[in-house]
């Protein structure tokens, strides 16, 4: 059986190829490592939802500022959401939908707007550092559904 080759008209002869042995073994030890590389090795880099909601633990909702999250690991990047009406938030990490798995401190920047009440009033300085606001959360693999940060400010 022969193959007609390009514009030339020579003709190929196609070999028998078999794969034995250790070729098989390297042959799928190759894909294997394609497919990790692909899938990035477990996922570590994978953003998962969260959206939640900032509020007093009065019930009233926090509006305005924004809801910073520090990965507790060393490793992992950070997360962050403007905080809109009714204390609502979507994270996103680097520009992204979503957060990497994992706890967090928390820390909440209130917006201050000129010539207007400032957004998030009445919460306290310290909500605005990681180290002193006394929050902490975890974002599970598969996301978090819906996220509560409390905010308790004693009167």
């Amino acid at each position: 059986m022969s193959l007609a080759g390009c514009a030339t008209g020579a003709t190929v002869a196609p070999r028998d190829v078999r794969m034995v042995g250790s070729d098989r073994v390297r042959s799928w030890g190759w894909w294997g490592a394609g497919l990790l590389l692909i899938a990035g090795c477990g996922g570590t880099d994978r953003l998962w939802p969260v959206a939640g909601t900032v509020s007093f633990s009065d019930g009233r909702p926090l509006e305005g500022g924004v809801i910073e999250l520090k990965p507790m690991a060393a490793e992992g990047r950070p997360a962050r959401a403007a905080i809109g009406a009714g204390g609502r938030f979507a994270l996103e990490t680097a520009g992204r939908p979503g957060a990497r798995a994992g706890r967090y401190h928390v820390a909440i920047v209130p917006h201050l707007v000129v010539g207007h009440s400032p957004h998030g009033a009445g919460l306290p300085p310290r909500f605005s550092r990681f180290d002193q606001s006394g929050l902490e959360v975890e974002v599970p693999r598969g996301g978090a559904g819906e996220l509560d940060v409390t905010v308790d400010v004693a009167p």
